[in-house]
């Protein structure tokens, strides 16, 4: 059981580095309308709390190692998440995205939002954001 609940785990964390890889090259080849519509694809059998906990880990996990083609990126680790908690049967889940003027610069951030409670980000620091779009479930 411990082994088959490892294999599950390392299988999970290599479909998320796959679609961390494709999904930086869509963003490099398509409009974000279209790929939105890509991220909310049917869904599959990622089910209870625990799933949905470890998805979150390893999306961060991978987001943080910076593999192949994958950079630390709030908007590429935003859809990453989007993507693949709109695969379990989680309701509530938002992907925001802001912009703010900070030291006089135009700044963009993103971060996603499931059941009211803010993921893998800082309440003060989107404060100071203007949400500009957002995609919901």
């Amino acid at each position: 059981m411990i082994l088959q609940k490892k294999a599950s785990r390392y299988l999970l964390l290599i479909k998320i580095i796959i679609a961390g890889v494709i999904l930086t090259l869509l963003l490099k080849l398509i409009k974000f309308g279209k790929l939105a519509k890509l991220l909310e694809s049917k869904r599959v059998k990622y089910k209870g709390k625990d799933k949905i906990n470890e998805l979150i880990e390893l999306v961060d996990k991978v987001s943080r190692a910076r593999f192949f083609l994958i950079r630390k990126n709030c908007y590429k680790k935003c859809l990453l998440l989007y993507y693949f908690l709109n695969k379990t049967d989680c309701e509530n889940l938002v992907l925001a995205i802001g912009i703010s003027k900070i030291n006089g610069k135009l700044q963009g951030h993103s971060w996603v939002i499931f059941n009211n409670q803010l993921l893998l980000d800082d309440k003060e620091f989107i404060k100071n954001y203007k949400i500009m779009h957002t995609l919901r479930r």
